[in-house]
């Protein structure tokens, strides 16, 4: 797990001079997880296992419905009341209050955190990484495409915090050295973004990454050299 220290900027006169932030984050998804566990020589097959894991979760979603607090080595789930009472006697009013959902982590999840090996990243280090690029339906690291495709990109710290109007996805054309600007960012994330591809002529294009971090003003960018035919 990689972390980058930021000087304490919210309190400059407190005891904690830095502050630690988790970067290059990695995380996985449901089908992610699906194919961990399925994978070749498991015995485990996926229809049975998806079907185990939306029984489990629709299960604990059928005791909140009931009031029902719940608990394993796994997780913890609690409910609580939000919402202002004027007197002791006022009942629930739907309309002034809610009932709220808290889920922690279990034992077993806490204890997990233990064998998580740091590593200290210097925020110089903390750049847009371009790993691989693919249209919906095509090969990985295809890099001819079509107007209107759309695209996903996949590497670290690629969200788009659009702080100004020089951050975003640009498509720069080699030959007239014409920019233009996706507009439609249909997931942005830190590892991903899937975006269309704008109205283009064929030719060859640069895409570019132009974002900055979090809490920073600095420019940072990356860049792929791509084909688009008609």
């Amino acid at each position: 797990m990689d972390y980058t220290l930021y000087k304490n900027r919210f309190n400059p006169n407190a005891k904690q001079k830095f502050i630690a932030r988790h970067t290059n984050i990695q995380r996985k998804s449901f089908d992610n997880l699906i194919k961990q566990i399925t994978k070749q020589g498991s015995i485990f097959k996926e229809p049975e296992t998806v079907a185990i894991i939306h029984e489990y979760w629709n299960t604990i979603k059928s005791y909140i419905e009931d009031g029902i607090e719940y608990q394993d080595d796994y997780i913890d789930l609690k409910l609580g009341i939000s919402g202002p009472f004027d007197d002791e006697n006022e009942g629930f009013n739907k309309k002034k209050h809610k009932v709220t959902v808290s889920l922690t982590p279990g034992g077993v999840l806490k204890k997990s955190t233990k064998h998580i090996e740091m590593h200290h990243v210097n925020p110089k280090l903390n750049v847009v990484k371009l790993e691989r690029i693919a249209g919906f339906g095509m090969k990985e690291n295809e890099t001819t495409f079509k107007p209107k495709s759309i695209v996903e990109i996949k590497g670290q710290n690629l969200k788009i915090y659009s702080k100004n109007d020089k951050e975003g996805i640009f498509f720069h054309n080699v030959a007239t050295q014409t920019e233009y600007q996706v507009e439609n960012i249909y997931v942005n994330e830190p590892q991903t973004l899937v975006f269309m591809i704008p109205t283009l002529d064929k030719g060859d294009y640069i895409v570019a990454i132009n974002n900055s971090s979090r809490n920073g003003c600095k420019l940072r960018n990356a860049s792929i050299k791509v084909s688009i035919e008609q």
